[in-house]
């Protein structure tokens, strides 16, 4: 099934196509807002759902994929489907010569991680995994201030999310429920805080050994409902990370970094600046700035549409993606080994 598209954009602007409309929809409407870029395709199992897309965006709708890969006016195929069919449908999109940008985490294991990087190379085409969070102010600013070493030696970077999911968000779509393992490669950190990994990550470098426990605390789901773990940087910081989606009625979302020459952390949700202490800043000027611009949460520069902006600017430059297949890879390999060391409690390393 198709439906045209209504051209109202510049001709000149590259084209998406938007694959699963769950989070999808987020996408369609990051896209409309990017200079460049233009919404030309949708596509979803689901008839009612993608006909409303469709006619909100005034697109194609397409209900066979095969078919929107042949439509030369895609160029670029952004994936929201279920995590576990994320390189199988990427890997069908390389090979039609389209540009990825795919949901995160790139896919469920490693091996399937490896053969979508590794067809986008081949078929010479860019791939980006969705971690909008590095493009947030905040988080720039404060990956800044560790890497210029103002913060001295990092002691420790510590990541918590205590959000709240009922019933109805699990709740079966075409025949599935949500945070299973085969599908969705897990609960509360492969949905939720693998954004909160990657942050974690990106911001106190590589992660030496990882060691977790996870459990189930609600019965309507298969997968963890509540997970946490500590870590040991290669730096030889230690790091810790606290995911769950039964902290009711939901909590915050924070980063928090200490070294030697101060601390930096967010407030109740990582738009917001809640500590800004640094030894340099001797007459607090910089603190009362940074409380002063992000002491309110804020969406300022956040969400999908940067990273659709920066796949854009990918194209036309001829530079990889910020986030590119590598750098997401990482976020799957640390979420993996998380996993593995809950469910054998052991430390396990990351190699």
């Amino acid at each position: 099934m198709a439906h045209s598209r209504t051209h109202t954009q510049n001709e000149g602007n590259l084209g998406f196509a938007v694959v699963g409309l769950g989070v999808g929809q987020e996408h369609c409407r990051a896209i409309a807002q990017v200079p460049g870029a233009r919404l030309v395709a949708v596509c979803d199992l689901d008839a009612g759902l993608l006909a409303r897309v469709a006619s909100q965006f005034g697109c194609t709708a397409y209900r066979d994929f095969g078919a929107l890969l042949a439509d030369p006016d895609v160029q670029v195929v952004s994936i929201a489907t279920p995590n576990g069919t994320h390189a199988r449908l990427g890997i069908q999109a390389a090979q039609a010569g389209k540009h990825l940008v795919v949901e995160k985490p790139l896919d469920v294991t490693l091996p399937a991680v490896d053969s979508l990087i590794a067809a986008a190379k081949v078929a010479g085409v860019k791939l980006a995994g969705i971690f909008q969070s590095r493009f947030h102010p905040l988080m720039r600013a404060m990956k800044t201030v560790v890497e210029s070493g103002r913060l001295g030696r990092i002691y420790g970077i510590h990541g918590d999310l205590f959000w709240w999911r009922d019933d109805a968000y699990f709740a079966a779509t075409q025949g599935r429920r949500r945070a299973d393992w085969r599908v969705d490669g897990g609960g509360a950190l492969a949905t939720q805080g693998i954004h909160t990994l990657d942050l974690i990550q990106w911001l106190g470098g590589p992660v030496q050994s990882v060691f977790g426990y996870m459990d189930r605390y609600v019965q309507h789901i298969e997968a963890e409902d509540k997970l946490s773990c500590l870590m040991r940087f290669r730096s030889s910081a230690i790091g810790s990370l606290n995911v769950t989606t039964v902290a009711w009625p939901g909590g915050g979302d924070t980063i928090t970094i200490h070294g030697e020459n101060g601390t930096v952390a967010t407030g109740k949700d990582r738009g917001r600046a809640e500590i800004w202490n640094l030894r340099d800043d001797w007459d607090h000027d910089e603190e009362r700035q940074m409380l002063a611009r992000f002491g309110m949460a804020n969406d300022d520069g956040a969400g999908h549409a940067a990273v659709f902006e920066d796949m854009v600017q990918a194209i036309r430059q001829g530079r990889a993606p910020a986030v590119d297949g590598d750098a997401a890879r990482a976020a799957v390999q640390l979420m993996l080994a998380v996993y593995d060391s809950c469910r054998t409690g052991k430390e396990v390393t990351i190699q």
